[in-house]
């Protein structure tokens, strides 16, 4: 961008300005004006993609934790353990799930010391402990509160395989909101780029662009790099294609 402002040629309008000392300020208000507006529209936007495309668009949504969980613990647990899916057993599939997402180890907190929690009923009238080891090694013996027994190594071991599967969804999941936003960043310095032209509050940026070939050349020379960066280049800048609806907004 730089150099491609440095080789505009000069023209003729330049003669009507006023000289200026060599004591004036390298960058005057209108300047300030410009990269101050410039600047606050950029982060204005580039923030509202980051924060509210999410959760507005529903392409773009991001799964949330607990949703996650309730939706593939069974599935991943029996996957992680070669398990049935349907396996309601102590130490089972559904039932380790149950104290996943029901029980606040870690989802559920809230429903923890109700009868939608499986350990309730060996607690109750108490309430279940916070403490995984503490709440489910009571269910077979009352001896092994306090300390760890296979049924909280069953289930640590099983959030710890569903925590790394969320993460895995959750950076899929912001790859296509983040593709849109590093498209938008570079889209908004090419814009200015062409702003940035005039710098004494003109109105048509354009005028004479057909005249500097090199500053045309960078700005195709840019967008093309930015179309084979999104479309060709996903694996090295963890981005994702973009549809030409996205292109254009």
């Amino acid at each position: 961008g730089a150099l491609a402002l440095a080789t505009e040629q000069p023209t003729a309008e330049l003669l009507d300005q006023k000289p200026h000392g060599h004591d004036e300020s390298l960058i005057n208000k209108k300047m300030w004006k410009h990269i101050v507006v410039q600047g606050m529209y950029q982060v204005f936007w580039m923030l509202m993609c980051l924060y509210a495309l999410p959760k507005v668009i529903s392409r773009y949504n991001i799964t949330e934790r607990g949703d996650y969980y309730s939706a593939e613990c069974i599935t991943k647990t029996a996957e992680y353990y070669n398990w049935d899916r349907n396996n309601a057993t102590v130490g089972g599939t559904i039932w380790t799930c149950n104290v996943i997402t029901r029980c606040g180890f870690p989802m559920g907190g809230e429903t923890r010391n109700t009868n939608l929690c499986v350990l309730q009923p060996a607690w109750a009238p108490a309430l279940v402990p916070d403490n995984l080891a503490d709440a489910v090694c009571r269910v077979n013996s009352t001896s092994m509160t306090g300390d760890t027994c296979w049924l909280s190594d069953t289930v640590g071991n099983a959030e710890s395989n569903l925590s790394k599967a969320y993460k895995e969804q959750n950076d899929d999941d912001w790859k296509k909101p983040l593709s849109v936003l590093f498209n938008m960043f570079i889209m908004m310095q090419v814009c200015n780029e062409i702003n940035a032209r005039r710098i004494n509050d003109e109105y048509n940026v354009f005028e004479n662009l057909h005249r500097s070939p090199i500053f045309l050349a960078v700005i195709i020379i840019t967008l093309g790099l930015q179309a084979i960066i999104i479309n060709f280049l996903g694996i090295f800048f963890k981005v994702v294609p973009l549809d030409w609806k996205e292109w254009l907004a």
